[in-house]
């Protein structure tokens, strides 16, 4: 985390944590959650970078052990979990968001913010991410590069600005797209979607967040008005509270001042 403060700016991160990965390994929820969370209080109060969690799903397990994941969440509160989202594929390799349709209602029931991987692959098509809209109703979406396939939905992410946290470098290597001014997140930003950048796992896919906004708008075709608007967008999409983000967003803003004021000078 030092280094994505001092090469990225790092403000306040987002971490998706799979209980079910660990529960074969003996880890209960708070077994796991207690010790991620202290180092994580830890690492704020010595950075100033906020966090949340997002507790994900992992798609080869059970629709049935989803709503058993969101009811030990709901038990077990904590004031950083903020949100539901899910990951992985199922075991038949699909996303099939609207498989789990009863835990992310429940989630919703209970407060929780909610996201979901859709539409991330060509293979996955733009369907999931209609599934993950009208039928999750997620607050967010992780990747949905396949939305621009669609143009009625892509209208209608656009009109109702749903977030979409968008991994340029993780889809050179998933997807094999290179980075030009045809990848679907250029033109997800050229239809203007609410696009904002992440790393998905930054050691997998050896990459940061300063990684991203270096290497990604320039090889997109896109300009300082739009990375500044990414930038911003991923304040808007943030599961924080109102008040984080009222702070966050004038921090930017201010430090995006103070860049032009240098670029200009």
């Amino acid at each position: 985390m030092r280094a994505a403060v001092a090469d990225g700016a790092l403000r306040y991160r987002e971490y998706a944590i799979n209980p079910q990965y660990f529960a074969p390994k003996g880890f209960t929820y708070r077994q796991l959650l207690d010790p991620i969370i202290s180092g994580l209080r830890a690492a704020e109060a010595d950075l100033g970078v906020g966090f949340r969690l997002i507790i994900g799903i992992n798609r080869r397990d059970s629709a049935a052990d989803a709503v058993e994941l969101v009811r030990t969440m709901i038990a077990n509160p904590y004031p950083e979990v903020a949100a539901l989202g899910q990951d992985d594929l199922t075991p038949e390799l699909t996303e099939d968001p609207g498989r789990f349709a009863d835990a992310y209602a429940l989630a919703h029931r209970a407060g929780f913010k909610t996201t979901a991987h859709a539409g991330e692959r060509p293979v996955d098509g733009a369907g999931n991410v209609r599934v993950a809209m009208d039928v999750l109703n997620v607050d967010r979406i992780d990747h949905g590069y396949m939305i621009v396939e669609d143009a009625e939905l892509t209208a209608r992410a656009r009109d109702n600005q749903i977030p979409f946290a968008c991994t340029p470098v993780s889809t050179t290597i998933c997807s094999g797209w290179p980075l030009d001014p045809s990848h679907r997140i250029a033109r997800m930003v050229r239809e203007g979607l609410n696009v904002s950048f992440s790393t998905d796992d930054a050691v997998f896919f050896r990459t940061s967040l300063a990684r991203e906004f270096q290497e990604a708008p320039p090889a997109l075709g896109l300009g300082l008005d739009e990375a500044r608007a990414i930038a911003l967008a991923g304040v808007t999409g943030a599961f924080c509270d109102d008040d984080t983000k009222a702070a966050l967003r004038a921090r930017f803003l201010g430090e995006i001042t103070a860049l032009d004021a240098a670029l200009r000078g």
